[in-house]
């Protein structure tokens, strides 16, 4: 929910807007909703990498990836 967007910071926020971009939404990825609500950032990344390596739009979400693991 709301609270659970609240507390993340800029690069997370940043990883799963472009999550969301390119896959249409992310509503229905429940491992990441879990992981957003725990506020976890290595579960957030390791949910993002499990779905984007599934898929052929693994490049444009690398970046996004990487900044969410390593803040950079």
């Amino acid at each position: 929910g709301q609270d659970a967007w609240n507390r993340l910071n800029p690069s997370t926020k940043a990883a799963l807007t472009s999550l969301a971009y390119n896959y249409g939404s992310i509503g229905n990825l429940e491992a990441l909703k879990k992981a957003v609500i725990s506020g976890d950032k290595n579960a957030i990344a390791n949910a993002i990498t499990r779905y984007v390596t599934k898929s052929r739009k693994y490049f444009l979400l690398k970046k996004p990836t990487q900044l969410l693991i390593h803040g950079q």
